[in-house]
C-alpha cells in the first residue's frame, strides 16, 4: 500500500524567492455560496524560509 501511494508522490523542491500556489481548502462551515465558482488556488506567496524535511 505504501508503494502504491509512492508512485504518486512527486517530490518538489524550492529555493528561497519561489512563488508558489497554495491550494484553498474552504471549511465548510465557513463556505460561501458559489462555491464551485471560487478559485482553487490562492496566491503567488514568495518562499521566506526552508526547513529541514520539506517543510517552507
Amino acid at each position: 500500500m505504501v508503494q502504491a501511494h509512492d508512485k504518486l508522490v512527486r517530490p518538489r523542491t524550492f529555493q528561497l524567492g519561489d512563488l508558489v500556489l497554495v491550494l484553498r481548502r474552504p471549511i465548510l462551515a465557513h463556505r460561501k455560496l458559489g462555491g464551485k465558482f471560487e478559485p482553487t488556488w490562492e496566491g503567488p506567496f514568495v518562499i521566506e524560509t526552508v526547513y529541514e524535511g520539506g517543510s517552507y
